[in-house]
């Protein structure tokens, strides 16, 4: 006689209960959606919920081939995997091959866990695959890029092709863009949190209802912990959900309002007399960004406009910013270093430019120090940017610009901000170093006569103004 086993959710006993509301809602979103996600704080039961969606698919379609990852698996192995091992019984595994990242069922489903960092070895298992479901544990700590990749896998036969994924929200990132902001089609999304924001913290396990908290079986000291012994963002990012937190942001203090609540100013036109910049941070496969200061006698920054294109060369790079600099003077013409090297070509990129009429000098590089000074410029409201449709990229960045998360909680905060969409942040770090020892413009006594010359050679940069 065949012994049957119990495949689905169980208390902190180990007994067999039924799912939780937010989790049976997250059950329904999934039948209805491609891609869909539960959100909010921690301890509501997502990633049970995740593993769950797993088993069902894996039984409904046997011969299944279902990624189930997070960024970095000693992650996935301390929590995805303790979920997997404690809802889908040792009885239906065949085999488990660790050294492939495999776990085999009898019925022929694959379960393969990956990590999802975006290394060339990652990405290249994934595009190998092909996938009937795909299971990603806190997405947002991968990049677009990599989800799209995995959506790409999505083409098994006898199979749902979809996504289910678990997040605790990261501001206003390309998920909240994607689910929130602008929900797309076939975009579900399921909201939870272990306590009601504006409830006072528990007092007894009496306080811990479904009217307050979506998991009531958590104990109340731990909540009244979470709500009381942590820093208020992390409280609104991991115990009431918020998609507002500015937990890790670089530069809290920018933002897109208008002045003086914000940076975002009218456009208006900039006085000849001020100092002209443009900032430059190259790229080909990754996008190419600038920015055009103006700098007025106080020292305050008027970035008045801006450039970002991906996958272009140089001749279309310099064609463009041609045409943006029309007939100004400028005081300088700053870029990104690597521009410069001589390592593969002694055609460097830098020289590229110039032959093309662009004469670009180093920009000062210095990573903490540029970070430094252009958060004093921010919270000083040193920096002010014109409201123009073009800015949107250049907001994207700036706003979400993140320190790189701790991997072991004893470790100090990391000194370095997360490799990704840092191309405008890294031209206002250009500007902040220059300026913190550029001359300021002086207030005309009379009319000066300016140079017309579009761009000007390093040697004459200065002449400009």
């Amino acid at each position: 006689m065949k012994k049957e086993v119990y495949i689905g959710f169980k208390d902190a006993d180990g007994n067999q209960t039924d799912p939780l509301p937010k989790q049976k809602d997250g059950i329904l979103a999934f039948k209805l959606n491609k891609h869909t996600i539960t959100a909010g704080s921690l301890g509501w039961g997502k990633t049970d919920w995740l593993v769950a969606i797993g088993a069902a698919e894996a039984l409904k379609y046997p011969k299944n081939e279902i990624l189930i990852g997070r960024k970095h698996l000693g992650s996935f192995n301390r929590s995805t995997r303790t979920s997997f091992d404690n809802m889908i019984p040792s009885e239906l595994i065949k085999r488990e091959n660790k050294q492939l990242g495999v776990i085999e069922l009898y019925n022929g489903t694959k379960f393969h866990y990956v990590p999802l960092d975006g290394s060339k070895e990652a990405m290249k298992k994934i595009q190998g695959m092909n996938l009937g479901l795909a299971l990603i544990d806190q997405i947002e700590e991968i990049s677009e890029e990599v989800f799209l990749t995995i959506v790409g896998r999505l083409r098994r036969q006898n199979a749902s092709r979809k996504t289910a994924s678990t997040c605790n929200p990261a501001g206003h990132d390309w998920i909240w863009k994607r689910w929130v902001q602008n929900k797309r089609k076939n975009h579900g999304l399921v909201e939870g949190s272990i306590w009601r924001e504006g409830t006072p913290p528990p007092e007894c396990q009496r306080d811990v209802t479904f009217a307050t908290c979506d998991n009531p079986y958590l104990p109340w000291d731990y909540i009244k912990g979470l709500l009381t012994d942590y820093p208020d963002r992390w409280v609104q990012r991991f115990i009431y959900g918020s998609w507002e937190n500015f937990e890790g942001l670089v530069w809290p203090a920018a933002g897109r309002l208008p002045w003086p609540e914000g940076h975002s100013v009218q456009p208006q036109k900039v006085p000849n007399w001020w100092n002209k910049y443009i900032f430059f941070d190259w790229g080909h496969r990754n996008p190419s960004a600038a920015i055009f200061v103006a700098v007025d006698e106080q020292g305050t920054a008027w970035i008045y406009d801006c450039y970002h294109a991906t996958g272009e060369w140089v001749d279309y790079h310099a064609a463009s910013l041609i045409k943006k600099m029309k007939d100004d003077s400028f005081a300088g013409m700053y870029a990104d270093p690597s521009m410069f090297s001589e390592r593969d070509s002694e055609y460097t990129i830098a020289r590229q430019f110039e032959d093309l009429g662009i004469y670009f000098e180093p920009a000062n590089n210095d990573l903490q120090g540029g970070i430094d000074h252009v958060g004093r410029m921010w919270e000083r409201n040193q920096i002010r940017v014109f409201n123009l449709p073009e800015f949107e990229p250049f907001w994207e960045e700036v706003e979400n610009y993140r320190w790189s998360e701790m991997k072991v909680q004893t470790q100090n905060d990391p000194e370095k901000p997360i490799k990704m969409k840092d191309h405008f942040p890294d031209c206002i770090r250009y500007m902040a170093n220059h300026l913190l020892t550029a001359e300021k413009p002086k207030r005309p006594a009379a009319t000066r006569y300016l140079l017309s010359n579009r761009s000007v050679s390093p040697e004459k940069a200065y002449m400009g103004v």
